[in-house]
């Protein structure tokens, strides 16, 4: 639901380095056999169908049993980063 290569783009002028987990990505116990996560909409648009989270009446919100989907972000308070992602 990020779109990190757009972060990296405008918040660290192209500089970062995608990574699929935890790890640093120089770092010995880092696998670079795991690819990282990709930033594809449709895709996840047809994963949620698939769970049954869809728009139901074309009210532009994703729905599921008569509740719309939210999502909750933590942010570290007073971090532009944050703001940003928040954003």
């Amino acid at each position: 639901c990020l779109d990190v290569q757009a972060l990296f783009d405008g918040y660290w002028g192209g500089l970062g380095v995608r990574v699929s987990g935890p790890i640093p990505f120089h770092s010995p116990g880092y696998d670079h056999a795991v690819a990282p996560s990709t930033y594809d909409l449709a895709a996840a648009r047809e994963l949620f169908a698939q769970a049954g989270w869809y728009d139901r009446d074309g009210d532009g919100w994703v729905d599921r049993d008569g509740r719309r989907m939210t999502l909750d972000y933590a942010a570290i308070v007073g971090s532009e980063l944050s703001q940003r992602v928040g954003a």
